[in-house]
């Protein structure tokens, strides 16, 4: 089995925010590698993703993944708000940090990205040339469509009121109110996702930002699919509520290059843990063949 050296690592995201997280890569090389930047769930942190990270470099890569700005280790406020905004332009710093770092090639780099992570990592990709190849594991193509489908027009009026409720407060100084990651099933509770996928995805426990739920719905990303020319891999789960497959497909469609779907008879929360294993290593052949040296015009040594 292929050994692995990691280290752990910072890197200044947008705005001079310090991010912690972990690279890895194999120990059996001395020379330069192609290089991933993984990105988790919505709550996610790097203790998540580094076995992810650990069957990738085994893989022949080498592997960033790191804590999103206000969460974990990473600085940032307030604690606990999800900013897809800021996220993907940490992301691009990201990439900007394994430019500089020796072992890696920076003319091979890719984006891995799982459920909202998936979302940023298909939109840098539409923006940053540096960007070779993409993968996107279940990702919300749409915010608001997420969101939707599982919440009738009058609990989305309320989400609406009561996000505009909290800019009022946040305006007038006070602390940011938050909500669960996973509801209890009340009516009038404002929560991400629903309860039924609470023990699947060992969320029970987990809180967001109320402003993390209006930042989130914002995701749309149909409009930036002809601007990924560069090889895409996505997954989608026939039975995923949260990120819809229906859209996912509609997404793929509109992607102008060369382009992998795979379909798992799942859910959305499958995707995060049973099937995540067969999941990496369909993506580890994927960028195996689309960041090799050939494909780059790089003659191997």
């Amino acid at each position: 089995m292929t050994a692995i050296d990691e280290e752990q690592v910072s890197f200044e995201g947008e705005g001079n925010l310090k991010l912690h997280g972990w690279f890895s890569k194999p120990c059996t090389t001395s020379t330069q590698v192609p290089a991933l930047v993984l990105q988790g769930t919505v709550a996610g942190t790097a203790e998540h993703l580094r076995p992810v990270a650990r069957r990738f470099a085994k893989a022949g890569f080498g592997v960033l993944c790191y804590d999103h700005r206000n969460f974990g280790n990473s600085e940032g406020t307030p604690r606990q708000e999800a900013d897809p905004w800021l996220q993907t332009k940490d992301l691009r710093r990201a990439m900007t940090y394994l430019e500089s770092r020796p072992d890696v090639d920076g003319e091979r780099l890719g984006l891995w990205g799982l459920s909202y992570g998936g979302a940023n990592a298909l939109f840098v990709t539409s923006l940053d040339i540096r960007v070779r190849a993409v993968a996107g594991i279940a990702p919300p193509v749409s915010g608001y469509a997420a969101a939707r489908a599982h919440r009738s027009r009058t609990q989305m009026r309320r989400v609406a009121e009561a996000t505009a409720e909290e800019r009022r407060d946040r305006w007038l100084g006070h602390h940011p109110k938050m909500i669960p990651l996973f509801g209890t099933g009340s009516p009038n509770e404002l929560s991400l996702f629903d309860p039924l996928s609470t023990e699947v995805a060992g969320g029970r426990g987990t809180e967001l930002t109320l402003l993390s739920l209006d930042l989130l719905l914002q995701l749309e990303l149909l409009p930036y699919a002809p601007r990924i020319e560069v090889p895409a891999f996505l997954v989608k789960a026939a039975h995923d509520t949260v990120c819809l497959p229906s859209l996912i497909d509609d997404f793929a469609a509109h992607l102008p290059g060369t382009k992998e779907l795979l379909s798992l008879d799942c859910t959305h929360f499958d995707v995060l843990t049973r099937q995540l294993p067969r999941i990496v290593g369909a993506s580890a052949k994927f960028f195996t063949e689309a960041l090799s040296p050939t494909v780059h015009g790089v003659s191997p040594d």
